[in-house]
């Protein structure tokens, strides 16, 4: 990120605690606009981290399906540079097991 992002988002997040801060104060409660501060980036790191775990996992259909594929061409290609057969078989087993997913169903995790 540029440093121009970052000096908007770290504005964004004091004026959230300063919304925060301002909305509890009106309703008679007091809170440390720091305490409050903190809390947001702790919950942004965590909304960081579940997202980035589940980029780095194959939890969809789709996902493992483009994952066997992408082994299947590695495969290939190692075998192929070893001079051994290539894998057709194995990519027909996959494609066969892909015609028996509904495509629909395939698209709409895509999205």
């Amino acid at each position: 990120m540029s440093n121009e992002t970052m000096t908007k988002l770290i504005s964004l997040v004091r004026l959230i605690v300063a919304l925060v801060v301002t909305f509890v104060g009106a309703h008679g409660l007091t809170l440390d606009p720091t305490l409050v501060q903190a809390a947001i980036y702790v919950i942004a790191m965590l909304i960081v981290v579940v997202g980035v775990w589940f980029k780095d996992n194959n939890i969809t259909n789709a996902r493992m399906a483009a994952q066997e594929m992408v082994d299947i061409i590695k495969a290939d290609y190692n075998n192929n540079r070893r001079g051994e057969e290539d894998s057709d078989d194995i990519i027909e087993g996959v494609l066969e097991i892909l015609d028996g997913e509904d495509d629909e169903d395939i698209e709409e995790e895509v999205k």
